[in-house]
């Protein structure tokens, strides 16, 4: 009751949700359902009401968390509650919880067809991968708004396709955890030995809490609060922490390894992610010709510091046993997917989501298999650095050489443009 007092927007949402008709018509079709497919014999009801659960939490989830912040901005409300009294982690709760209450409430009807011994961790799985679908897809559809004024159609289908896409991939990992460590039904972290699929859950729930910590910043950046890259530098710092603690103590140059790669993957997508405020980078500017350090940090882009992290361990990899072509090309690489993200937020004022997403589809899913066909596995490599591909050869070398110093000279020829300087 206590949460229903002061969270205004999840009560609001509940009304809307929750109606009596609603609360009985989900039992009563479910209910008809399962006990129809008993009487026909179709099998254990078992792998229906998980299919059921899957499709309530996975694509009718996703739906209704995205699709009701964009039906909030077509209709203009969304404006009125960012002028309200309400916190920015109330109101981001509220939109969740309020808008999946009704998905959820068939989730539960669920559980009871498929709880047993055996199927806990998958119900659990399920259950975490469902709020992370759910929470991913509320946040890309206000990141979408941040952007661009699209459609309701279309930033509601867009989020929910990466909801779905996040969900989905968590569920495979966290499922098929054994297969992906060659069979290794526990493993060792930091000493410590745990089941292999309960780490990939432990894990999960670690990218629940994340996501519904960034939805409660993005949704305060909504209503005005200053952003500072502090949440994605912890987000960063934590899973290194994380990772590194699966790898051998004694191997140093693995350990740097993980460490840039995470710091890497972090970078590009929290670029891809954060919007290019002409104001804020001119305040960023602005405050290093004063030296007003403290203004600088908290205008400074989300990306820059892990990003500036993962170029120093690629760095440092150098004076390790690892290659020195692939400690150069990985930050060389780095830093030309960045230059082209900047260069696509400053220089492309309409669809620069569409235009991201097309640069993507071409860095990461055409490059590297024509690469690979042209000049095998070194060439790949210039476009996604592999641990234990060595490039012998200078002309993958001067490949990621030039494409790195041609996307600087386009992220600062647009910078000129908007900047002047």
């Amino acid at each position: 009751m206590n949460l229903l007092r002061f969270n205004p927007e999840l009560q609001r949402c509940l009304w809307l949700e929750l109606s009596p008709r609603r609360l009985v018509v989900m039992p009563v079709i479910l209910c008809i359902g399962f006990l129809g497919l008993d009487y026909a014999q179709a099998g254990s009801i078992t792998p229906w009401a998980t299919a059921v659960l899957v499709a309530l939490l996975g694509l009718w989830g996703t739906r209704q968390a995205a699709d009701g912040f964009a039906e909030e901005v077509a209709e203009g409300t969304w404006d009125i509650q960012r002028l309200s009294a309400a916190n920015a982690w109330s109101l981001a709760m509220g939109k969740l919880v309020g808008s999946t209450a009704y998905v959820w409430y068939g989730a539960l009807i669920c559980l009871p067809f498929i709880l047993g011994p055996k199927a806990m961790v998958t119900t659990a799985v399920l259950l975490l991968s469902g709020a992370l679908a759910q929470s991913v897809a509320l946040l890309c559809v206000i990141l979408v708004h941040r952007f661009e004024g699209t459609g309701r159609r279309s930033a509601t289908a867009f989020a929910q396709i990466l909801g779905m896409a996040a969900g989905g991939a968590a569920v495979a990992i966290a499922l098929k955890a054994p297969a992906l460590v060659q069979g290794a039904l526990t493993l060792r972290w930091y000493g410590l030995e745990i089941g292999t699929t309960l780490f990939a859950t432990i894990v999960l729930v670690t990218l629940v809490g994340w996501s519904l910590l960034g939805l409660a910043q993005t949704v305060g950046q909504e209503l005005g609060h200053p952003a500072t890259p502090l949440p994605v530098s912890l987000f960063t710092l934590f899973y290194i922490v994380l990772c590194c603690g699966l790898a051998p103590p004694t191997n140093f140059a693995f350990l740097l390894w993980i460490g840039a790669k995470v710091a890497g993957v972090v970078a590009t997508i929290a670029a891809l992610a954060h919007p290019f405020a002409t104001i804020d980078l001119r305040r960023f500017t602005g405050a290093i010709e004063c030296r007003d350090w403290r203004v600088a940090w908290t205008n400074l882009p989300a990306w820059v510091p892990p990003a500036f992290l993962s170029v120093i361990l690629d760095v440092a990899l150098i004076a390790s046993p690892a290659p020195l072509s692939i400690a150069g090309i990985a930050p060389a690489v780095l830093i030309r997917d960045l230059a082209l993200v900047c260069a696509v937020r400053l220089g492309v004022r309409q669809r620069s989501t569409l235009v991201l997403g097309v640069l993507v589809l071409l860095l990461y899913g055409l490059l590297p298999p024509v690469l690979n066909v042209v000049g095998g596995p070194e060439w790949r490599a210039t476009a996604l650095p592999i641990n234990g591909v060595i490039v012998h050869s200078a002309g993958p070398l001067i490949f990621v050489a030039a494409q790195t110093t041609v996307a600087l000279a386009l992220a600062w020829m647009v910078w000129r443009r908007r900047f002047g300087r």
